[in-house]
């Protein structure tokens, strides 16, 4: 696919409903959709008419999918429209969707919270207070907040040298916070993986693989592959 583009593409992901079947592309300055029998049936995601760069992230939920920006706030675009949703959340690097809401981190931050996780309204994306419905996760540990993934209803929070899970049933007062490992952590987040009830990541140190409360080194054969490699977790 050529023309239309000003740089080269990264996947997002696939929107499928009933009615659609899409995937999501970026080049870094606009937002693409295309037709998943027909690549070069492609349109542009606009919001207010204006294209919308800096997309980090994207996922579907609830036919819609969701999208995270590093330069301005979360957007949801419907299966039939080109037009944008604005989410009024906050910028990200990654997102998700547990327990009927909408889940941000920044590993970009450039204000030292890249250790805040940010969440949504109760069933709805598009409401934010970002001033008070946040997690700091391991505040003064110097790691980053990386990626994020659900599994066994449970959100596991993987930062840069450490592993976190939190249950977040009822009212925030309620949720359970902690950390399940103190020494493993994630340097990608397009690393994170659910194969067979396992989340699979890459570590500093090599491929783990866990199911919440193991962890499990895989590639350990190969571990002087990864060991003292300048990754960048950002």
């Amino acid at each position: 696919v050529t023309g239309a583009f000003s740089g080269s593409l990264r996947l997002l992901g696939r929107q499928r409903t009933a009615t659609v079947d899409k995937v999501y592309v970026t080049d870094g300055a606009k937002l693409w959709r295309m037709d998943t029998l027909d690549y070069g049936a492609h349109e542009e995601i606009t919001y207010l008419g204006n294209s919308i760069p800096d997309v980090s992230w994207g996922f579907q939920s609830r036919d819609n999918f969701q999208i995270a920006c590093t330069s301005s706030m979360n957007y949801g675009v419907a299966p039939g429209s080109a037009n944008a949703i604005a989410g009024n959340g906050p910028k990200g690097t990654f997102a998700l969707a547990y327990k009927t809401r909408m889940w941000i981190i920044n590993t970009l931050d450039t204000t030292g919270l890249e250790y805040r996780l940010y969440f949504s309204a109760l069933g709805a994306y598009n409401s934010w207070t970002t001033a008070t419905d946040f997690l700091d996760v391991g505040y003064g540990d110097g790691s980053p907040i990386v990626a994020m993934a659900v599994l066994a209803d449970t959100l596991y929070i993987f930062k840069s040298e450490s592993v976190w899970s939190l249950q977040a049933d009822g009212s925030p007062s309620n949720w359970v916070l902690r950390q399940v490992n103190p020494t493993v952590g994630c340097v990608g987040r397009g690393t994170v993986q659910i194969i067979d009830g396992m989340i699979y990541f890459l570590s500093r140190t090599g491929v783990y693989r866990t199911d919440g409360t193991t962890f499990e080194e895989v590639s350990g054969k190969i571990r002087n592959k990864f060991v003292n490699r300048p990754f960048s977790t950002r």
